[in-house]
């Protein structure tokens, strides 16, 4: 897409030379998607990742294992008959991964420890905290990662999305600071069962909101621009590139197109849902 010789934005620019329009007002964006997942690889953990992947893999890589493992969730009637891969290159798969081992984790525990593993993590509260708040997080994030993508997505959709989640962050921190863990169900639940501490994340949130902060300026600066784009008939004018003042004037004067902008959008939203 953006390579600089044969890439699609290559071949824009090039059109638009030859055309004679100025490419100094094109807009050039690196992918929200991958940015989301930049973004997302802020909160390492390793302490807890290494543990959980060593375990799935000792689980899953090995067939003799994986055959026992399924075999010992069924026997025992387990909600889950199994966990899933993980995959690096597969940006939702460490979410998943987290998931099902929080679910399975006592299973997982029992089935390491016949096996002759070092289990002693599983009682250590800290640990336990981290795998928590990382396993709610990362779920907050994967949910976010999905609304970026499918079809019918424009930029403006994209940013409001982005707007919705950093608000969102804001709140994870003071909710967290606060002890309020009404939006961290696996955080809810460990306290109860293991009395963790969760206050001191509110930290990581605030990581994580500088990190959206930092990487994505690019697109706060055009935030007037998206909401040209998305509402013409709201928006400041002076706002609005210079070349365009003029015709949005004339547009916001016109109850007509505004009605029909108006219904329009009320049959978009319709249809979506």
């Amino acid at each position: 897409m953006t390579g600089k010789a044969s890439g699609f934005v290559a071949h824009l620019l090039s059109h638009l030379q030859g055309l004679g329009i100025p490419t100094d007002s094109v807009h050039l964006y690196h992918c929200l998607i991958h940015h989301e997942a930049l973004c997302a690889r802020i909160l390492k953990f390793d302490n807890v990742m290494k543990f959980v992947f060593t375990s799935v893999n000792f689980i899953r890589a090995r067939g003799l294992n994986h055959g026992q493992f399924r075999s010992f969730l069924e026997d025992i009637e387990a909600e889950y008959r199994d966990i899933p891969y993980h995959t690096d290159v597969r940006w939702l798969s460490r979410g998943k991964v987290l998931k099902r081992f929080v679910e399975l984790r006592k299973e997982i525990c029992e089935f390491l420890t016949d096996k002759g593993k070092d289990t002693a993590l599983f009682s250590d509260k800290q640990w336990l905290a981290d795998l928590a708040f990382l396993t709610d997080i990362t779920d907050h994030l994967n949910k976010f990662n999905q609304c970026l993508q499918g079809k019918d997505h424009f930029i403006f959709d994209m940013y409001q999305e982005l707007q919705s989640f950093t608000l969102k962050l804001r709140l994870f921190s003071s909710n967290l600071q606060s002890g309020n863990l009404c939006h961290f169900p696996t955080c809810s639940d460990f306290q109860k069962e293991y009395q963790c501490d969760f206050s001191k994340y509110h930290c990581n949130c605030e990581t994580l909101l500088k990190e959206f902060s930092e990487r994505f300026d690019a697109f706060k600066e055009h935030k007037d621009l998206f909401n040209f784009i998305r509402d013409p008939f709201t928006c400041d004018v002076e706002s609005v590139p210079d070349r365009c003042q003029l015709e949005v004037i004339d547009l916001q004067c016109s109850p007509e197109l505004k009605s029909s902008f108006q219904q329009n959008n009320i049959l978009t939203l319709s249809s979506s849902t």
